[in-house]
């Protein structure tokens, strides 16, 4: 067994063999690392091109899952669901992910800034870095640690992974420096 150099390490493990990934921040000596020195804008910039890649490159058919391909506003309800979610002018969607029987009800947006969602009546900005602690799963629908969607449109199960995917290559190629 190896040891640690002094600082502050994030480890993801699962329990009980499912695919729930669970974060947890360990600090070893008395040296954490700042969310400073994680939240640069090189990493930004990383984890952006990150839900890109793998927005863009799956395979992603369920419903509820809309891609956006150059501009919000150039898909269905596209001026609805940025008001809804709260997507500020000059932030890239990536995906939508609808979650509700009515158009631009409920949902979370994968965009250039992070994860953008309302869920129980909250709107809600997920940075890149916050996202990087949250639980995902899908018991009784989507969760993303206390944020829940009922979710009436399908593609529960495809939507978390997708998520979890994203958080893990961001974990992975990131600079802890």
């Amino acid at each position: 067994m190896g040891s640690f150099e002094e600082g502050e390490y994030m480890l993801g493990l699962t329990l009980d063999e499912s695919t729930d990934l669970f974060f947890i921040n360990i600090i070893v000596g008395s040296a954490p690392i700042i969310k400073e020195k994680i939240n640069t804008a090189v990493n930004r910039q990383i984890c952006a091109q990150t839900a890109l890649n793998m927005c863009r490159t799956r395979k992603l058919s369920a419903t509820g899952m809309i891609p956006v391909q150059s501009n919000i506003l150039s898909i269905p309800y596209g001026a609805k669901y940025k008001e809804l979610l709260g997507i500020p002018e000059g932030v890239e969607t990536y995906m939508i992910f609808e979650t509700s029987l009515r158009k631009a009800k409920k949902g979370l947006a994968i965009c250039s800034d992070g994860i953008y969602l309302k869920a129980d009546s909250q709107r809600v900005h997920l940075s890149w870095y916050d996202f990087l602690f949250m639980q995902i799963s899908t018991e009784d629908g989507l969760r993303i640690s206390k944020h829940w969607f009922v979710n009436w449109s399908g593609g529960t199960e495809l939507m978390a992974e997708l998520l979890s995917d994203i958080q893990r290559r961001i974990i992975e190629d990131i600079s802890y420096k």
